[in-house]
């Protein structure tokens, strides 16, 4: 399915909810169809074809769906905006990778190559989750000396508590390291801010 696919019909515009609900009540008796269909603006045809069986997936329209359920791309989107708490960001090929590690572990059918997820599915993922922005890398420079203020440091130092009260690390394990003429990052995925909000 095209990424910029645009739907042109209003099917299934009632919703999942509206059309369990609908069947719930015929299933029970309490409504007829076409009484479901009134109340509830589903269709008698679509009530019929679930009471029957002849839909694999409630709510599923077409042959095509989300490769992943929802609470695993959810998974995905917490675990990437925490790598972007502790200024680890992910790159979208990361993600990609990740995204195909994760198919193959949780055993999903899926149409990734080269151990890779695909471009089209990044953009499909980033469009269902606009809380996530790519960011471009950027080098040290004078703006990042400026920006080195108390509520900067601050930042980093209550995050810095917090990973260091999840577990009990020895000073062995905790490494200082100096970012001076580094590049930051390699075009990751951060959180979006409301500057990014209004400028879409």
């Amino acid at each position: 399915m095209g990424y910029k696919y645009q739907r042109k019909s209003t099917r299934g515009a009632y919703g999942v909810d509206k059309l369990n609900e609908a069947l719930h009540k015929v299933r029970t008796g309490e409504l007829s169809k076409r009484k479901a269909e009134y109340i509830y603006g589903v269709p008698r045809k679509t009530i019929s074809r679930h009471l029957a069986g002849k839909v694999a997936k409630v709510g599923n329209l077409g042959r095509y769906e989300c490769m992943f359920a929802k609470e695993v791309e959810q998974a995905l989107v917490d675990h990437a905006l925490k790598l972007q708490l502790m200024f680890f960001g992910l790159s979208t090929t990361e993600l990609r990778q990740l995204a195909y590690d994760l198919a193959v572990k949780l055993k999903v059918q899926h149409r990734f190559k080269n151990q890779c997820a695909g471009k089209s599915w990044i953009r499909g993922f980033l469009a269902r989750h606009p809380e996530l922005v790519v960011r471009s890398p950027e080098p040290t420079s004078l703006g990042r000396a400026v920006g080195f203020n108390k509520p900067s440091v601050q930042k980093f130092f209550d995050i810095y508590k917090s990973e260091l009260t999840k577990d009990t690390y020895t000073g062995d394990q905790i490494f200082n390291m100096d970012e001076s003429g580094s590049q930051i990052g390699k075009g990751h995925i951060e959180k979006r801010t409301e500057t990014d909000w209004k400028s879409d």
